[in-house]
């Protein structure tokens, strides 16, 4: 005998219990980063009113003014030396080298990944690379960059697509490890040839991982840049950051590292929402 419960009029399944509470509504997300921002300038103002020194501790009102004075153009950056002089000149230098870096060193990492996965010659030239270089830090590479290709652009370019590379290539890599391989070896009895089998079957598999890489490397990148740049650069926010430190001035100072933050951050976020995009079978399970 066959029982059915049908379920009451206004009763609610468990599912529906528990959705409302795992993605809260779009305000309420976004109510809580604004609190945080806010407390921090808050807390920000009062420090620097106790301190009471411009040249030790500007308010964030102070940051903002030089921020918007020398966005189009600064004679102090002239006459420092820098070929660019507008903060907004800058953060276009320093916004080109990271991100075409990003995606060049992006690019062939994910193919490196990929490849160094399923074919053991390809694996044993890849692994010395990104075991001795994922170790090593940056500054100790920088210094050799900076002799081979001096301060141009290109060197910077170049540390930021290898290390990119390096970092991208570890996730494909690993990801396609954990693959399980009947997927490809199901779609190798349909015919479907190696290489198919990597576009079709393990690219796409392993999609939301190398995503996820790039995120982590596009913001590796950005410090990667800044680091370059300390050392030295003709232009870029890290260049005139090392310039107006040298002359003490503290809100110059401020107002560069948080624009470098702020168009790092908006990058980010337009990533995030790449990913959620192209990966949205996978992120429609997520709490928001």
């Amino acid at each position: 005998m066959t029982v059915t419960v049908e379920s009451q009029p206004g009763s609610a399944t468990r599912q529906d219990r528990i959705l409302p509470d795992r993605l809260p509504s779009t305000p309420v997300r976004w109510m809580w980063p604004v609190a945080g921002v806010v407390a921090f300038l808050a807390f920000w103002q009062v420090v620097a009113v106790s301190v009471d020194s411009l040249a030790v501790l500007p308010g964030p009102w102070e940051v903002a003014r030089n921020f918007a004075v020398n966005f189009d153009g600064s004679p102090t950056l002239k006459y420092l030396g820098l070929d660019i002089t507008s903060y907004a000149g800058n953060l276009r230098y320093t916004g080109s080298i990271v991100l075409g870096g990003w995606l060049v060193g992006g690019t062939l990492g994910i193919l490196a990944g990929l490849a160094s996965a399923r074919l053991q010659w390809v694996r044993n030239l890849v692994d010395p690379v990104t075991t001795v270089f994922g170790a090593v830090p940056v500054l100790v590479v920088a210094p050799f960059v900076l002799v081979w290709f001096g301060t141009s652009s290109l060197g910077k370019f170049c540390l930021i697509s290898f290390f990119s590379a390096v970092t991208i290539c570890v996730v494909a890599q690993s990801a396609a490890l954990t693959l399980p391989m009947h997927y490809e070896e199901y779609a190798a009895t349909l015919g479907a040839s190696p290489s198919r089998r990597m576009w079709h079957v393990t690219f796409p598999a392993t999609l939301t991982a190398n995503l996820t890489g790039l995120r982590a490397a596009l913001g590796q990148a950005w410090s990667l840049e800044a680091v370059a740049e300390l050392l030295g650069a003709p232009a870029g926010i890290g260049r005139a950051i090392a310039v107006r430190a040298g002359t003490g001035d503290i809100a110059s100072v401020l107002a560069l590292i948080i624009a470098l933050g702020i168009l790092a951050l908006i990058c980010d976020g337009i990533l995030s929402l790449v990913v959620r995009r192209l990966a949205r079978w996978q992120t429609e399970k997520e709490p928001q």
